[in-house]
């Protein structure tokens, strides 16, 4: 819960320099605040403040305030005497306005100034007296229109003004020649002025989610960028001449309208970072061969058909999104991918996979749903760092005894296909934290299954499965069984040493009483019984004490449970 009352002993600390009270319950500054004259840094954030006491001026050493989420449904006037303040955090309040002292504090040097989470709806004229502001952060409020007084903030570096109402930016922030941030994605902007284009020194520029469709005339003068956000724009082409962004590192363009990429993107050779999801792309130039900085590519939700060969020469890529595409295969080439750990080629419209799939060293997360494959290649097996496999909804019959070499495997998923029986090779996969087999031909469960002694979440609805063993009850760890849907005419009792159960389901299956075994699960929190054929609750089911959840639906009840008829 945190400190209720701000701690009096520390006033016996006359020399105290840096202070920090955060995330507490403190609703009052006792006056003797005052009495800290040593103090540079005070953080006060994150308690239930509501006002200041004047002593506060007596902090003339004071540079760093921190009080924002508080209570503050105004701007502390005792905040214009503290003419040191050099960073000053107001975030996370309930202002709607800054009072017309605010920006009379023109001693203030080198400040950052941080305003947001509050209920501003524009910025006073005057904000350009803050002639030594470096930092403006006024993301999350309701800001309409930025002053035109804001090109006089020439030392600004940094302008954060995302999460608004902007609908423009005014031309003098090509004054601003100091800026090497601005962030103005979530607003309503439908183009930037191209005295934007006059910011030589802007490194960061993000102004995802707007209504832009171009980009300024001289936007390729702003050759000092490193990362580039476009995404959720309605732009649906980019400058070919794209390729003077040489310090590019990192570039977002994420939903836009793309059909085709110029392919002067080659020359961006320092991008290590390039999303393109949610686009209308059909191909990829040849020139994406030249980009052998990438580490992450994410094409998913395009109109894909085939990868430029050049791609699987990316050496130096450790994540490939390519979900929900129209590919057919993956070329053999991948292999020289030494440190890829994330290949999501789910949603594809692939029947094999390379034999030689198993030469991907580092890959720990291989996402392969949705396609068509009717086997999974025994070279699987020798991805010994995979972590995670999903091939949900496909038409695989069989797993391959390889598959019990992923010994460092956490998160295994096989959902929707045609598997008739777990090879027992898969019941070495003693790090194995979750296993879903849903939707399966399986008639059974192997008692091995007690050897999965880290399982913690088992989901093997829509089967056949008709009985269950006893050594299911040996999965101490197990916080999640999921069974509805099957055939189950019996629970064996030794479920009742499964002391970490907390949700099961059991609806639609063929079970006439509920197993006494449940009376010793006390960790149980949810259990479903739906549309089974039991006639009777039992008494020590009230005695399952953390149980809030149990349904009972579409059973042949033959009378309420007594502890409802109480």
């Amino acid at each position: 819960m945190g400190l209720p009352i701000f701690p009096k002993d520390i006033f016996s600390i006359p020399s105290l320099k840096s202070l920090s009270l955060s995330d507490n319950q403190i609703k009052v500054i006792p006056k003797e605040i005052g009495m800290l004259t040593a103090l540079f840094q005070l953080r006060l954030n994150g308690n239930q403040l509501s006002s200041l006491p004047s002593e506060m001026g007596n902090l003339t050493n004071l540079q760093t305030l921190w009080v924002q989420n508080n209570k503050f449904v105004d701007v502390p006037s005792e905040i214009q005497t503290l003419t040191g303040l050099t960073a000053l955090s107001i975030s996370g309040n309930k202002f709607s306005y800054l009072p017309s002292f605010f920006c009379d504090m023109t001693s203030l040097k080198d400040l950052h100034l941080w305003l947001s989470f509050n209920q501003l709806k524009k910025l006073p004229q005057a904000i350009g007296q803050l002639a030594g502001l470096i930092r403006l952060n006024v993301e999350n409020n309701q800001i309409s229109s930025l002053p035109p007084q804001i090109g006089q903030l020439t030392t600004l570096r940094e302008l954060w003004a995302n999460d608004n109402a902007i609908t423009q930016i005014p031309p003098v922030i090509g004054l601003l020649v100091e800026l090497r941030e601005v962030r103005l994605s979530n607003n309503s902007l439908s183009n930037l002025p191209n005295e934007v284009c006059q910011l030589g020194e802007l490194k960061q520029l993000r102004i995802s989610n707007n209504q832009i469709r171009a980009l300024p005339n001289n936007f390729h003068l702003l050759t000092s960028l490193t990362e580039l956000s476009l995404s959720g724009n309605p732009i649906t082409a980019l400058p070919v001449n794209i390729g003077i962004f040489t310090e590019l590192k990192n570039l977002d363009l994420e939903s836009n309208q793309l059909k085709t990429l110029p392919a002067a993107i080659g020359q961006l050779t320092k991008l290590q970072t390039l999303h393109l999801q949610s686009n209308n792309l059909h191909d990829l130039p040849n020139s994406i061969r030249k980009l052998k900085n990438l580490e992450e590519l994410c094409l998913h939700d395009n109109q894909l058909e085939s990868l430029p060969s050049g791609l699987w020469t990316l050496n130096n890529l450790k994540t490939i999104s390519l979900e929900n595409n129209q590919l057919r295969r993956i070329p053999p080439e991948i292999a020289g991918m030494a440190y890829l750990s994330r290949l999501q080629v789910a949603y594809n419209q692939l029947t094999s996979l390379p034999t030689n799939i198993g030469l991907l060293p580092a890959l720990s997360r291989l996402n392969l749903e949705g396609n068509q494959l009717s086997l999974l290649s025994p070279a699987i097996g020798m991805l010994t760092l995979l972590e995670a496999l999903k091939v949900d909804f496909n038409m695989i019959q069989i797993l391959p005894p390889e598959i019990g070499n992923l010994r460092n495997l956490e998160d295994l998923s096989i959902c929707n296909n045609q598997v008739k029986t777990l090879p027992p090779e898969l019941f070495k996969l003693t790090k194995l934290r979750r296993l879903a087999i849903s939707n399966n031909s399986l008639n059974s469960i192997s008692g091995e299954i007690s050897l999965l002694t880290g399982l913690q979440s088992l989901v093997t609805t829509g089967n056949r499965i008709r009985i269950l063993p006893p050594s299911l009850g040996l999965l101490t760890n197990l916080t999640e069984l999921y069974l509805h849907d099957n055939s189950l005419t019996h629970f064996p009792e030794e479920v009742g040493t499964m002391y970490s159960l907390k949700t099961i389901t059991l609806n639609n299956n063929k079970l006439k009483e509920i197993s006494a075994g449940f009376m010793r699960v006390t960790s149980l929190t949810s259990m479903q019984l739906a549309d089974n054929k039991i006639q009777i609750v039992p008494t020590w089911m009230w005695k399952v004490s953390k149980l809030s959840s149990l349904n009972l639906d579409g059973n042949p009840l033959s009378s309420p449970p007594e502890r409802i008829l109480e």
